[in-house]
């Protein structure tokens, strides 16, 4: 028996095989995983390229993400009208007024100006067309203010002209009208107690029989 004519014919094996060499399998086995790898990371960056978009066209230029505003019209239309405050107690509005960190003297005069007694009540009406008219009822009703107002995009109002604007959140809850946070720029003592005494000492109860 010709052993070493054996030995070849099984190291060359059938004829219409390609000829085994040591550790081709093992390099052919790494193309295919570095194939692989190769479709898993490209996959992985279209993926991520993808969702970088869809997070673009939720973002406004500056980007901040949009959000749909408040529809202004319609918040327009809820506030139109005449509010009522709960009646206003002189000790209780100095309490508040100082707690906000007012000077007292400051507070003091604006209520030797004002009159706030035990009944005092503010009205607050707004005409629907950009102008509000704050009124004081004691013994009789008086005109305190008559100021241009607007919506802001975020749906916040923004009072005043001259220098002094405040600014408020708002919250209606059926006939109930809230006002907070309140803030002010470009106001003197007597203008930021007045913008806290009118937006953010008392809540406010619409007024059915409104002129407005």
């Amino acid at each position: 028996m010709d052993l070493e004519r054996i030995e070849r014919a099984l190291r060359d094996g059938p004829v219409d095989e390609p000829t085994y060499v040591a550790g081709a399998f093992r390099r052919a086995g790494r193309r295919r995983s570095t194939m692989l790898t190769s479709v898993a990371v490209g996959a992985a960056l279209v993926l991520g390229i993808v969702v970088g978009m869809s997070l673009d066209t939720l973002r406004s230029p500056s980007g901040d993400t949009v959000a749909p505003g408040p529809d202004l019209e319609a918040l327009n239309a809820e506030l139109a009208g005449l509010w009522l405050s709960d009646v206003i107690n002189r000790d209780r509005f100095v309490d508040f007024m100082v707690a906000r960190g007012h000077a007292e003297a400051d507070v003091d005069a604006f209520l030797d100006r004002g009159g706030v007694g035990t009944s005092t009540r503010f009205h607050l009406g707004f005409d629907g067309r950009g102008r509000l008219t704050v009124y004081e009822t004691t013994e009789n009703t008086d005109i305190l203010s008559d100021e241009p107002y607007e919506l802001l995009p975020d749906g916040r109002l923004m009072w005043g002209d001259a220098g002094c604007v405040v600014t408020a959140r708002f919250t209606i809850a059926g006939n109930r009208l809230t006002f907070e946070p309140v803030s002010s720029t470009g106001c003197d003592a007597d203008e930021r107690i007045a913008a806290d005494a009118f937006f953010n000492f008392r809540p406010y109860t619409f007024d059915p029989g409104s002129p407005y």
